[in-house]
């Protein structure tokens, strides 16, 4: 969630007029299980380390991997 700020703080300070979607804050998805289950009903793929189900997300964005 952290990394949610942060980016959030980021956006408004170069654009205050813009409105941030925060799923983990917004939406009943607080914790990795209910995300996953979420992305599996949708059809979202989630990549996973090869060979075994990782219990940490690797999310590459524009800036870096968090």
């Amino acid at each position: 969630m952290n990394d949610q700020v942060r980016f959030e703080l980021g956006a408004y300070a170069l654009r205050h007029d813009i409105w941030i979607i925060a799923p983990w804050r917004e939406w009943e998805l607080d914790s990795r299980e209910k995300l996953m289950a979420y992305a599996d009903q949708h059809g979202i793929p989630v990549e996973q380390k090869r060979g075994r189900k990782s219990a940490y997300f690797m999310d590459a964005n524009s800036l870096r991997i968090s």
